[in-house]
């Protein structure tokens, strides 16, 4: 199968999930009709920052709503602020725990439009470091460090290896 062919089929599976979806209900950016328009969000971006930038775009997020709505063993949807909705448009956006940060988010993301926001890069990539500086996603807590500090870790001998570490074979 060539790439166009398969390009084909991944465009009409793709319109026809699109169709399925209510239209009064809200669709994520994600979900947005493109009409061919492919928005370069991830150029120069991390694994971990492309990452976190999908799972926003499409709020299936290690936040509280997406998480209970998966059954996951002592989580609710409510965020920590009372409202009854933990995702990620609510914390960027709505949450009282963070706004007095909210306006660094939108200066850094060039907009304060939600779908824009996650359609550009310049916005997709502040919201995703914005968000991950929450603590909420502790999963991220290394990977979005554009620099990370080399970490040494001495060991001796005889003693097991810590996380992140590599022995020599010969050891």
């Amino acid at each position: 199968m060539n790439l166009c062919h398969a390009e084909k089929g991944w465009n009409d599976l793709w319109s026809a999930y699109l169709a399925t979806i209510p239209p009064r209900r809200v669709k994520t950016p994600a979900q947005l009709v493109t009409n061919g328009y492919r928005p370069k969000i991830h150029v120069g971006a991390s694994k971990a920052t492309t990452s976190l930038i999908t799972q926003i775009r499409t709020e299936k997020i290690g936040l509280n709503a997406f998480l209970a709505d998966r059954r996951v063993p002592n989580k609710t949807p409510e965020c920590s602020c009372g409202r009854p909705r933990q995702t990620a448009k609510h914390i960027l956006y709505y949450c009282s725990e963070y706004a007095d940060r909210r306006e660094e988010l939108f200066k850094a993301a060039g907009t304060k439009d939600y779908s824009k926001m996650l359609a550009t890069a310049r916005g997709a990539k502040a919201a995703a470091k914005w968000l991950q500086q929450t603590g909420l996603l502790p999963q991220f807590s290394l990977g979005l460090n554009e620099f990370p500090e080399p970490q040494t870790v001495a060991t001796t001998r005889n003693s097991p290896p810590q996380a992140g570490t590599v022995r020599n074979r010969a050891e």
